[in-house]
């Protein structure tokens, strides 16, 4: 394992190519096995910075800890999951991603690695999940990482949607961001 010292964020995102897919295959630490060309070219990492070191040293600070819980939580009881995620690259520029986590098991049905392809948003999506994870990120600086769970949780159920059904929807380009966030988070 490499000890790489974390960038600091600039606040200038990367563009994500929309024809191309990151790739990333870690081990049941979230410790990154291999990587796309397209996942080096865009973080900036060599292979090797990359290969044997955590999938933790691309989170971006704005990342709540809680959403990683989330995951974890879910992967670790192998669920295939979706989650929108900001990442720091090696030069403190950012990107945003929706990866889709697929489980990879033996024969016996016992996990072996997981496999994230991560794929663009929009901007409006971009947008929502700034405002959201910053909420989040807020409550979890003042009352810690459980009760940061616990209110995107709150929200899902007083608005009647899964987990899934909310990252689903947020994605939809259709929606009008506007709207969604008047009529979602009160503002």
């Amino acid at each position: 394992m490499l000890d790489l010292l974390v960038a600091r964020p600039t606040g200038i995102e990367l563009k994500v190519k929309p024809n191309r897919l990151i790739i990333s295959k870690t081990n049941l630490d979230g410790i990154i096995l291999s990587i796309n060309d397209y996942f080096i070219e865009i973080s900036g990492y060599s292979k090797s910075e990359l290969v044997n070191n955590s999938h933790e040293m691309l989170r971006h600070p704005d990342m709540p800890r809680s959403i990683c819980q989330i995951v974890w939580n879910n992967v670790q009881y192998g669920k295939r999951f979706k989650v929108i995620m900001k990442h720091l690259a090696k030069n403190g520029n950012h990107f945003w991603l929706v990866l889709d986590i697929e489980i990879k098991r033996d024969s016996n049905g016992t996990i072996r690695n997981y496999l994230a392809y991560g794929e663009p948003i929009s901007k409006k999506s971009t947008k929502l999940f700034e405002y959201l994870y910053a909420k989040i990120k807020n409550i979890e600086n003042i009352h810690g990482v459980d009760a940061g769970i616990e209110y995107l949780f709150s929200y899902l159920d007083e608005h009647k949607l899964t987990y899934d059904e909310f990252i689903e929807k947020s994605l939809n380009k259709k929606i009008r961001l506007r709207d969604y966030l008047k009529n979602t988070f009160k503002i």
